[in-house]
């Protein structure tokens, strides 16, 4: 199986040789840099915020994704 992967590679590295990956724009990079971070730091924070009532209602919406996913089923549902 090893050996298998191993030839793969070659002949994947055959093909794409002189090929370049697109480079991403910086601010997009940024972007989602500072995204996670936020998300980060509001997932380390969340958990001392069950004291207050604001912090609890939070906490519920949090844990369920901001309804991103619900969304996102109902933009994908009319197409």
């Amino acid at each position: 199986m090893v050996a298998l992967t191993c030839v793969l590679h070659a002949v994947a590295g055959f093909f794409l040789t002189g090929v370049s990956a697109p480079e991403t724009p910086s601010n997009l990079t940024g972007f989602v840099v500072g995204v996670f971070l936020a998300l980060f730091f509001l997932q380390a924070l969340l958990w001392r915020a069950c004291h207050d009532p604001f912090g609890r209602r939070l906490y519920v919406h949090a844990l369920n994704g901001f309804y991103l996913g619900t969304i996102a089923n109902r933009l994908l549902g009319h197409l």
